[in-house]
């Protein structure tokens, strides 16, 4: 009977999660949030910077400049992807979040879903040299999406919800601020979150591998 009871609730308790895990991250802050990683070839961080998702704060812009504050980009978003051989990088997801307005994108095999978008300067020289990780929650990335359109510059490459090192699609190992390696995370989600997740499912194990009592 105990360990049904404790079963019953677990399984509540990981179907609830699982279910409102969209909708959670946008009513509680830091549920989801967007991370910009930049290490030198050794691994030693240079810049490591996030921003939390949250229906009231909405989401920023990250930018790597050279340090590990987080600045305004040196060019405007807008103008920097125009400039030739500036990459650009999309982050596409495969269902829309139903909390925002959706932002397609033609891609190479159809219309894509936009997560978020990577801008690099790294790859042109003459120019100032960042990464922005600009957001879907950012006005920039509706304002810029038009014209991606067509862009050669573009590259698609799907979220996964983890570190992704994009170096060689932005330029890192030649960069002129110095060979760095360059990570991005897309709606990863924060520690509150996978606790109880955690929680659930440990709940959920402790159940299933508990013996049961034969009646006398």
């Amino acid at each position: 009977m105990y360990s049904s009871r404790i079963l019953a609730i677990s399984a509540s308790t990981l179907v609830i999660t699982v279910a409102g895990f969209g909708a959670a991250a946008h009513a509680a802050p830091n549920l989801l949030s967007d991370r910009l990683l930049v290490t030198d070839p050794a691994g030693v961080t240079i810049y490591d910077n996030s921003m939390p998702e949250t229906a009231t704060a909405g989401e920023t812009t990250l930018t790597f400049a050279g340090g590990p504050a987080n600045v305004p980009p040196p060019i405007p978003i807008a103008t920097a992807v125009t400039i030739p051989g500036v990459a650009i990088l999309v982050l596409t997801e495969a269902a829309p979040d139903p909390t925002e307005p959706p932002l397609v994108l033609p891609g190479p095999g159809g219309n894509v879903l936009v997560s978020d978008v990577v801008v690099s300067t790294l790859t042109v020289a003459g120019i100032p040299s960042f990464v922005s990780l600009v957001s879907d929650g950012d006005p920039v990335l509706q304002q810029i999406l038009t014209s991606l359109v067509g862009n050669p510059n573009l590259k698609f490459i799907p979220e996964t919800g983890k570190l992704e090192d994009v170096t060689n699609l932005v330029g890192g190992l030649n960069s002129p601020l110095g060979p760095v390696q360059v990570m991005v995370q897309s709606d990863a989600p924060e520690p509150e979150l996978l606790l109880l997740l955690g929680s659930a499912l440990a709940l959920l194990c402790t159940a299933r591998t508990r013996p049961r009592l034969e009646p006398v």
